[in-house]
């Protein structure tokens, strides 16, 4: 999901003649976070470890807002992804808020 994400941005970034620097700094988040956290199952005998991943893609306009997800198959791609999306989509409507 972050790659087809990067390649909208691009095809767009050149198709406005976005800067080049410009577009390199918003191709990648300003901050990212990975968690885990080990528990152990009700019979004692499993230990699982559940990861959670905060994207803040870009603050420079301001805090950051996006979606939460709860899932087994949620990655740091996609989290980024739709962190990047986010950003956009404020952008777009003027709202000042960078995605997360």
């Amino acid at each position: 999901m972050y790659r087809e994400a990067l390649g909208q941005f691009d095809r767009v970034a050149a198709l406005i003649g976005l800067d080049p620097n410009v577009a390199d700094r918003l191709r990648v988040p300003q901050k990212s976070t990975v968690v885990s956290f080990p528990f152990r199952h009700d019979n004692y005998a499993e230990v699982e470890t559940i990861f959670g991943y905060r994207v803040q893609h870009l603050t420079t306009m301001g805090p950051t807002k996006g979606g939460i997800r709860f899932a087994p198959d949620v990655n740091l791609g996609e989290v980024a992804a739709l962190a990047m999306l986010m950003t956009w989509k404020c952008a777009i409507v003027g709202v000042p808020f960078g995605g997360a």
